[in-house]
């Protein structure tokens, strides 16, 4: 077997559903994050995670905020950390965020155990 073969075996069909998302920040930051994926692109050793961000009243936001993505490994540990800034005054009704995590190995994919994602202050 050669070694792209074994690559391609590690690599995970699904990372969607280790995306968590934090409702109580959402809240508390007034935005809801919707639509969320997170697609790994072997050839680029990439993870994109994507999302798009509505604000909870009205079409603006009420602060600048971050939004984040922090990705985990089997043993807890934070293995990476990306951030996306939306500010207030260039913000109207929704937004697509990107954040991507690059030199991710399939074997570094296959140890990823979790993905937050959520909005704080800047």
């Amino acid at each position: 077997m050669s070694e792209n073969q074994t690559n391609k075996s590690e690599v995970r069909e699904d990372y969607d559903s280790l995306i968590e998302r934090m409702p109580e920040m959402e809240q508390e930051m007034g935005v809801r994050l919707e639509s969320l994926s997170a697609v790994y692109n072997p050839e680029r050793k990439a993870l994109s995670i994507f999302c798009e961000v509505y604000p909870t009243k009205g079409q603006c936001l009420k602060n600048n905020i971050s939004i984040l993505a922090v990705i985990y490994d089997l043993k807890q540990r934070i293995i990476g950390k990306e951030s996306y800034y939306l500010l207030e005054s260039e913000f109207k009704r929704f937004n697509v965020c990107e954040l991507s995590f690059f030199d991710l190995t399939p074997r570094k994919m296959a140890q990823i155990s979790r993905i937050k994602v959520f909005p704080t202050q800047l």
